[in-house]
């Protein structure tokens, strides 16, 4: 009858299994799916801080001088301001710079779209390399992380690192499996040749996969594929060694580098080198890896158990995750590669498909009874480091230093003969926002430097004192040994020396930001040689930044203060 009718019987038990599917789907969601909706999650994420447009840093305001200032040329070599990033970086920077304008969204936009990128092929790398159900562990630990949501709206290379590292893990995997063998190869082919101009690091993750690949096939005796793999090998050298010479060669051989592989970076060459170690271990598993304190030892035993599964299956993948690392080691005890924070931000997969493994296979291990304790390994692994971003006024915020909000009332208030003085750990950002604010850097006096990591650093920082205040004489270099020692009496005479230079002004604004060093905070010393001198008419602050407005023609006298 039903038939006759034109109805297809085989429809209605059809549409009711589907029901019944999606119905099981949203009351026990698969391992896929679970792992798809964190996904979305992690990007989401991403947009929302891209989204709230907190000011540039200082390395950031630093880099965004750089390329505001130069050429697409000029961008080829050595940067100002101890910078330094990708050639291949730089230029899509200034094309979108150049087609777009200098915004926080538009610089911001390509590590936004890597770490979007990122968080995609790190599920497809995730359901490769991983058991079914340690998959959404996988993701959501990738998807939380407080280093990858950073710099994935922060201009800087990181996100990139991130990224180039994915995609070549996962064409290393291909490679190593025989049915998805030709299209890792292509896409190893193509990381050759662009990988050294977009992500220093991946020059360890391309050693590694290069290497196992090499290793398994020339086992397996696959010529045709061993003379694929060598011929990678060889584009990616001539690649490497032609980006060294435009880019890393000029940072080389400066003092930026020396600075930056101080003791936190380089693994000490004596005896105290294992203990260094174990710190290092320490402070990495917080920042970047991302694991909370509580949480720490339980995700180095995910780890480590992750790194034995791997081991006595897949020796080759076993390689590939842990290879990197291990040679960023010796980077730094070559002192040619900081094993430091957002440099290592490479690593972040690989350790987070060794926890998710581990987890994974410590909790089939336990008793059916122990459920509690199971619940307990994997609920101490999604305790995030998340204490930097907090939700308000329903959005979402991340700690900022707004110098962009300080520079815009400083204008918004500046009266026609208005002198700027600026703190000099706040120079860089506040000359950018200056700049965009219709300001020229002659406005802006800078304050003479006390302490900076970094002495070519310190030396640009004095050239723009020097000009600002032409008739003085350099600081003797012992006062900077003695700040840099923990003595910072010499310093602070300097500080009151450089403030009495503003006397005779009626209104003179004083922009601080990044005022803490070496566990000092300058903006109460200078602000108490500035009540000494002169009377407070104004103060504003915002977000770690902040503007007081002096008359500093009552020298010698504390005025009152007012708001």
């Amino acid at each position: 009858m039903y038939e006759a009718a034109g109805i297809d019987t085989a429809a209605e038990p059809q549409a009711k299994g589907k029901g019944e599917s999606w119905r099981n789907c949203l009351s026990r969601p698969s391992p896929q799916t679970l792992a798809f909706l964190l996904t979305l999650i992690g990007i989401g994420l991403r947009i929302a801080i891209y989204l709230e447009n907190r000011p540039f840093w200082t390395d950031e305001a630093q880099l965004a001088l750089n390329l505001t200032d130069r050429t697409f040329a000029g961008l080829i070599g050595r940067l100002d301001y101890c910078q330094a990033a990708p050639v291949g970086f730089l230029l899509m920077e200034k094309a979108m710079l150049t087609a777009f304008g200098d915004s926080e969204y538009v610089l911001r936009f390509i590590p936004l779209l890597a770490g979007v990128l990122s968080q995609v092929f790190f599920l497809q790398l995730a359901k490769k390399l991983l058991q079914p159900g340690a998959v959404p562990i996988a993701v959501a630990l990738f998807a939380l992380s407080e280093a990858l949501l950073r710099y994935s709206s922060e201009l800087k290379p990181y996100s990139l690192d991130v990224l180039v590292s994915i995609l070549l893990m996962l064409s290393g995997f291909m490679i190593l499996d025989p049915s998805s063998r030709r299209k890792g190869l292509v896409l190893l082919f193509v990381g050759a040749i662009v990988s050294p101009w977009v992500s220093y690091a991946s020059l360890l993750t391309m050693i590694a996969v290069l290497g196992a690949a090499l290793l398994k096939y020339r086992r397996e005796r696959g010529r045709q594929t061993l003379a694929c793999l060598l011929m990678c090998g060889f584009i990616w050298v001539l690649s490497s060694v032609l980006m060294y010479i435009l880019s890393l060669q000029p940072l080389m051989n400066s003092t930026c580098k020396d600075a930056l592989m101080d003791f936190r970076a380089a693994i000490p060459h004596n005896a105290t080198a294992v203990v260094w170690i174990y710190r290092k271990f320490q402070e990495l598993l917080l920042y970047p890896f991302g694991l909370s304190v509580t949480g720490g030892g339980i995700g180095v035993l995910c780890a480590v158990a992750g790194g034995v599964s791997f081991a006595s299956q897949r020796r080759m993948h076993f390689f590939v995750l842990t290879v990197p690392f291990a040679l960023s080691m010796v980077g730094s005890w070559l002192c040619i590669y900081p094993l430091f924070g957002r440099f290592l931000l490479f690593a972040v997969p690989a350790f987070q498909l060794l926890v998710a493994e581990g987890a994974l296979s410590l909790c089939r291990r336990l008793t059916p009874g122990s459920v509690a304790l199971a619940a307990t390994v994997i609920l101490s692994l999604f305790l995030p480091r998340l204490d930097w971003i907090s939700l308000s006024s329903n959005s979402l915020t991340v700690n900022r230093i707004d110098v962009r909000g300080v520079i815009k009332h400083v204008i918004a208030n500046r009266k026609c003969g208005d002198r700027i003085y600026v703190y000099y750990g706040g120079y860089f950002p506040a000359v950018y926002y200056g700049r965009r604010a219709g300001l020229v850097r002659e406005e802006f006096q800078v304050g003479v430097p006390g302490y900076w990591w970094n002495r070519e650093l310190r030396e640009a920082l004095l050239a723009e004192w020097r000009r600002s205040n032409a008739n003085r004489t350099l600081p003797a270099e012992r006062v900077f040994e003695l700040y840099g020692s923990g003595n910072f009496s010499a310093q602070w005479s300097l500080y009151e020396e450089d403030i009495g230079s503003l006397s005779e002004n009626a209104r003179v604004w004083i922009i601080f930001s990044h005022t803490v060093w070496l566990g000092s905070d300058e903006e109460r010393v200078f602000l108490y040689f500035l009540d000494k001198r002169g009377k407070r008419l104004q103060e504003f602050k915002q977000s770690g930044a902040s503007a007081y407005l002096y008359d500093l023609r009552c020298s010698g006298k504390v005025g009152g203060r007012s708001r």
